[in-house]
């Protein structure tokens, strides 16, 4: 046991850095083009809403 207690010792667990986790980036151009089409989808939809 003693040899086990040894090589443990010897041996320490790595010690990593903690690993920043960051959301896809989105290019500004994309998001703009979401936002266009989601308020055209919002519009047709009040506009249908309307119509019926």
């Amino acid at each position: 046991m003693q040899q086990h207690s040894a090589s443990a010792t010897k041996n320490p667990t790595p010690n990593f850095a903690p690993t920043e986790i960051t959301a896809p980036t989105i290019a500004k151009e994309e998001e703009d083009q979401v936002i266009l089409a989601s308020k055209l989808i919002s519009l047709g939809l009040i506009l249908a809403g309307l119509h019926f």
